[in-house]
């Protein structure tokens, strides 16, 4: 795994727990801490698949298919587009 990628993985990793045993003062810090873990659990999960498929295609050479890669961090539901005249 790549240096700074691991770390901001592990980070987020430590951040996750620590966000769930929060002790929240009233109930809108719960939830904002609720919806932070939930958006940290989002995010490692996308980085662990993009820094895998780097990994793959960048420094091992390997291609990746295009159902397991992420064309976009924010946006779900992108997809890449196929065109007839050339390769994706």
């Amino acid at each position: 795994m790549t240096l700074y990628a691991g770390k901001v993985v592990g980070y987020a990793k430590e951040a996750i727990p620590a966000l769930q045993s929060y002790k929240a003062i009233d109930l809108k810090d719960m939830l904002t801490a609720l919806n932070l873990q939930a958006q940290l659990k989002r995010a490692v999960g996308l980085l662990e698949k993009v820094i895998n498929q780097t990994e793959r295609r960048v420094f091992r050479g390997e291609k990746v298919p295009v159902s397991e890669k992420v064309v976009s961090f924010f946006e779900d539901h992108t997809d890449i587009i196929v065109k007839s005249r050339r390769e994706v």
